[in-house]
């Protein structure tokens, strides 16, 4: 278990975060769009952890880094990953137990697919 599961326990929605230096969401925000392949991931995003949340933005709100690593208890760990931010922000994504996943947009979330 990594830090995230250790402060939230666990769950079946999946948090992923962007990494993918080409890819700078809020200047081409289309052609990541576009990169996003829901059930391979691994290519534009890391897996942060798993959580217990399936709300959205309920999500965005744990996983910001002031609710989820208030003293920075969570840097080695995202460090570790390959990540640099430890907030969720737009082009991160969340993949809810229905099978839905969402990528996090300037305002609230847009549905990237369907994993099968």
């Amino acid at each position: 278990m990594g830090w995230l599961e250790d402060k939230y326990g666990g769950g079946e929605t999946e948090v992923y975060y962007l990494n993918d230096p080409d890819c700078t969401f809020l200047l081409n925000r289309e052609a990541c769009l576009e990169k996003v392949d829901v059930n391979n991931l691994d290519k534009t995003h890391i897996k942060v952890g798993d959580v217990p949340f399936a709300d959205p933005e309920e999500v965005f709100m744990k996983m910001q880094g002031e609710m989820w690593s208030p003293r920075g208890e969570a840097r080695a760990d995202i460090r570790a990953k390959g990540l640099k931010h430890t907030s969720m922000s737009m082009g991160d994504i969340v993949c809810l137990p229905d099978g839905r996943c969402l990528i996090t947009d300037a305002v609230g979330f847009v549905e990237v697919g369907r994993r099968k």
